[in-house]
C-alpha cells in the first residue's frame, strides 16, 4: 500500500530526518544535506527518506533514513516503490549502496534489495543493475 510517498521539492525534509535525534548522522551537530539532495534523486514518506545520489550516467547510490516508528515494513515497501520509479521512470540502470560493519541493520536491509558487490575493512557495498532488477520482478 503506497502511503503518501513523493519525490522531495527541496532538502528541506532530507536534513529534518537526517538531523532527527532517531538518525543523527552528525552525532548531535546539525548536517546540511543539501548538497547531496542536489546531486539527485530524494524520495520520501512519512517518516522516512532515500537520497539517490547520481553518480554517473543511469548509477544511483542510495542513503536510506527513517525514524524508528517508520522502519520495518513501511521502508522496505517505500525502498520497494522508490526502485520501481527509478528503474521503470528515471532511467536507472543502477543502484549502488554501502553498510558500514558498524551498522548491522543496514547490511540487512541492503541485502534485500541490492547485491552483495564486495567489503572492505570499513564496509560492504552492494550494487543492483537494470537486468537484475528486472528479473526479480
Amino acid at each position: 500500500m503506497k502511503l503518501d510517498y513523493k519525490i522531495s521539492e527541496n532538502a528541506d525534509y532530507l536534513n529534518e530526518i537526517t538531523n532527527h535525534p532517531d538518525v543523527d548522522l552528525g552525532g548531535g551537530f546539525p548536517l546540511d544535506f543539501t548538497p547531496l539532495f542536489n546531486l539527485g534523486i530524494t524520495y520520501e514518506y512519512d517518516g522516512g527518506c532515500v537520497c539517490y545520489v547520481n553518480t554517473g550516467y543511469g548509477v544511483y547510490e542510495a542513503h536510506t533514513q527513517a525514524l524508528k516508528r517508520a522502519r520495518g515494513k513501511p521502508l522496505r515497501d517505500f525502498i520497494s516503490w522508490t526502485l520501481e520509479d527509478l528503474f521503470k521512470n528515471k532511467g536507472a540502470q543502477a543502484i549502488t549502496s554501502y553498510a558500514m560493519h558498524t551498522n548491522p541493520a543496514a547490511k540487512k536491509l541492503s541485502r534485500e534489495f541490492l547485491n552483495f558487490d564486495r567489503s572492505d575493512e570499513l564496509a560492504e557495498y552492494y550494487k543492483l543493475n537494470r537486468e537484475e532488477y528486472l528479473c526479480r520482478r
